[in-house]
């Protein structure tokens, strides 16, 4: 993403918008609002708990680097609750049924129970995670039906890409093989029999629990050495004998060889068809999300603003409390508004912003699934 949009989602910092007329009402827990609607606590616990879902513990986390890491996570929930309110403003909602669709497809990939039990593992609530899901989706939906009618793309731009990166469509030889493993030399032979005789993933796990299938397509020059000399010695529908691996027993079954080869401009058309739209829906993301942050009243509290120490953030950020008064109201000592409500003046922010300059302390880091802001208070 351009830098200048980066400095531009730096806007979610603003603790209110200069000459805006408001009165919050006191509501525990709060950490920011989007045009008046809140994002809880809860919510950014949430969010970073499924953000980091099957990292290792960082040994070396300081108060700073985690409030850094609280405020990155803010301002992807903010970029959200923006979405949402885009998609509630056209009367659009997000199918159900893709939502379904979506989950099933993360719990293929785990045995039956086993999905629930990494989320108990890992502190996340299914529901919370359900809502995370459907944030992702809604961004699909919102990309498919506001921003991807607004794209041209012709066959010129297509025919020009493909001529000026011919080399890219270049495909290497390549191996489609699977993989068995399992803890135990016997039940992984077996086990490999039975997918030869046609068994898929589902029998072979009924029929061994144990053991693991896994089909990939890799390059030849990519494959480790002791698969590449197995599968060298194979025919298509062979295994390999059974070997010793690092975690057990396992055995390699060649499926094909795919040989070297170059995409035509036709076989090429349909790839660089989706890789420009998908750069083009991302170039139109970026100027709706500029457009909306400048539009938007977003309040942060300040107790999420990078910029301080460990040592004077660990007074101020305690993640597990509650907010015992609205963040906007803390040690509010001027500025009335006309409905007399106090606003810090130091945290008042004019609604026009210079966004081609990079304020000292800040650098940003956008991505399709994360928003990553830090600045100075």
């Amino acid at each position: 993403m351009k830098h200048t949009l980066l400095r531009i989602v730096l806007v979610f910092v603003l603790l209110a918008a200069f000459g805006c007329d408001f009165e919050e009402p006191r509501e525990e827990g709060v950490v920011a609002r989007v045009n008046g609607a809140p994002i809880y606590l809860h919510e950014l616990e949430d969010a970073y708990d499924i953000q980091h879902l099957g990292w290792t513990a960082d040994s070396d986390l300081t108060v700073g680097r985690l409030k850094g890491q609280y405020a990155k996570v803010l301002t992807t929930l903010v970029v959200q609750k923006l979405v949402e309110q885009a998609l509630a403003a056209r009367d659009i909602t997000v199918p159900e049924d893709r939502v379904n669709e979506a989950e099933a497809k993360v719990r293929v990939d785990y045995p039956k129970g086993e999905f629930e039990k990494i989320l108990v593992e890992e502190y996340i609530d299914l529901a919370a995670w359900r809502e995370h899901l459907r944030a992702n989706i809604a961004r699909q939906v919102f990309m498919e039906q506001v921003l991807r009618p607004r794209i041209s793309l012709d066959y010129e731009e297509i025919e020009a890409y493909y001529k000026a990166h011919m080399k890219d469509f270049d495909k290497p030889a390549r191996i489609r093989f699977a993989l068995v493993s399992g803890p135990g030399r016997r039940m992984v032979r077996d086990a490999a029999s039975l997918f030869l005789k046609g068994s898929d993933e589902r029998q072979l796990e009924e029929a061994f629990p144990r053991v693991t299938l896994q089909e990939m397509t890799v390059r030849e020059d990519r494959l480790p050495a002791n698969w590449r000399e197995a599968l060298d010695e194979l025919q298509p529908s062979e295994a390999s004998p059974v070997s010793a691996s690092a975690t057990g027993f396992e055995t390699v079954i060649l499926e094909e060889r795919i040989p070297a080869k170059s995409l035509d401009a036709a076989q090429a058309f349909p790839i660089v068809e989706r890789m420009l739209l998908e750069k083009k829906e991302q170039t139109a993301f970026e100027e709706w999300l500029q457009e909306s942050l400048g539009n938007a009243t977003v309040l942060v509290s300040r107790l999420l603003l990078p910029g301080e120490s460990d040592e004077e953030g660990l007074a101020k950020l305690d993640l597990n409390a509650t907010v015992d008064a609205p963040y906007w109201e803390e040690n509010a000592t001027s500025l009335e508004t006309e409905e007399g409500q106090a606003v810090p003046e130091e945290e008042l922010v004019p609604d026009e912003l210079d966004v081609n300059a990079t304020p000292d302390g800040i650098d940003a880091n956008m991505t399709d699934n994360q928003t990553e802001a830090a600045g100075q208070e």
